[in-house]
């Protein structure tokens, strides 16, 4: 019943908004100035904020075929890698490979819980096996 709910026409739009939202908040925060006096290491941040952004795909992702779920995630770190490049152009602001490989990190841990959910979709939607 879930998987039918998710597949409805204004949940995939809505995602898609979330999403794109979402996407502007990140690059938003990755192309302005570093605040003076932020001293903590931001690796885990990335992991968390990227880990996030796939997450918030999940309604897309749940109900799609597996290589949406791939797309979808070489989406997100390409995106992450764009950010990384245009850092560059930014006064205050460096790429940084470890901040893409720690965004490819969340990414990956995201897709490894949304797997697991898939499965236990996939397993949920089966007629319930008559007993002997």
């Amino acid at each position: 019943m879930l998987v039918q709910r998710l597949q409805q026409p204004v949940i995939q739009r809505s995602t898609a908004a979330v999403l794109v939202a979402y996407g502007g908040c990140l690059a938003w925060l990755s192309l302005t100035p570093v605040p003076a006096g932020v001293t903590v290491s931001d690796k885990l941040l990335h992991v968390g904020a990227y880990g996030l952004f796939m997450m918030l795909a999940a309604p897309v992702a749940l109900v799609s075929a597996l290589r949406t779920l791939g797309l979808l995630a070489g989406a997100i770190v390409l995106y992450s890698a764009s950010l990384e490049v245009a850092q560059a152009f930014v006064p205050g602001r460096y790429p940084s490979g470890l901040d893409l490989l720690a965004n490819a990190v969340g990414v990956a841990l995201a897709v490894i819980v949304l797997l697991a959910l898939r499965r236990s979709f996939v397993a949920g939607a089966r007629p319930p096996v008559p007993g002997p």
